[in-house]
């Protein structure tokens, strides 16, 4: 009796398993982008109610509303030695943090810092380099 009804759920459910030819392959395309971010030029700093965090907008074409809508968009922190992906909590010994994160809008990318110490913008004196891949449908 198991075995007439394994053969009669596996008969029931194999049609549900077609596949339409006729469709188009779908896969997605990668492709990198390196921003630099100059700590005079490109950050501004916002003041929310006494929260401070800065910001930089970059203008990056790739990022359409497709790609919003069916892609991905990763950001990542280059440091010294790792890829870091966002968001990103960079700590220092004397027990102030800052996070790293990112948001995006069809053609722009904004890279965002937020500190523990939020009466105060974070300080940023050296560039930082990023890396955005974004995945889109071909």
């Amino acid at each position: 009796m198991k075995k007439l009804l394994s053969i009669g759920l596996v008969a029931f459910l194999l049609p549900a398993c077609t596949v339409n030819t006729n469709e188009p392959a779908t896969y997605l395309i990668a492709e990198t982008f390196y921003i630099t971010v100059s700590p005079v030029v490109d950050w501004k700093t916002m003041n929310n109610n006494g929260d401070f965090y800065i910001y930089a907008e970059k203008s990056l074409s790739a990022i359409t509303r497709n790609v919003i809508d069916n892609g991905v968009v990763m950001a990542y922190y280059l440091s010294e030695d790792y890829d870091n992906l966002l968001p990103y909590i960079r700590s220092y010994d004397i027990g102030f943090f800052e996070v790293i994160r990112y948001d995006i809008q069809a053609g722009k990318i904004t890279f965002i810092i937020e500190s523990n110490e939020s009466n105060l913008p974070p300080p940023v004196t050296a560039p930082m380099e990023f890396k955005v891949v974004v995945l889109r449908n071909n």
